[in-house]
């Protein structure tokens, strides 16, 4: 899975039915759910677009999946 969008910091979750696409626009909790999710339907890479590059998100974003 390619090009999936992160936004971390947002409050309220994007849109996540079977026609909208997959991303991590949502709260940490609610992202980690959707990578186990992901991880269930057999996809072994996800490769994120985040917006941020700092050593602290990679980090965080690195927890959503330990």
């Amino acid at each position: 899975m390619t090009n999936v969008e992160v936004d971390l910091d947002c409050a309220t979750p994007s849109p996540d039915g079977p026609d909208d696409p997959c991303d991590l626009k949502c709260p940490r909790a609610v992202a980690r759910e959707r990578l186990h999710r992901l991880r269930e339907l057999g996809f072994d890479d996800v490769v994120l677009v985040p917006r941020r590059h700092d050593a602290e998100h990679l980090q965080e974003l690195r927890a959503l999946v330990d």
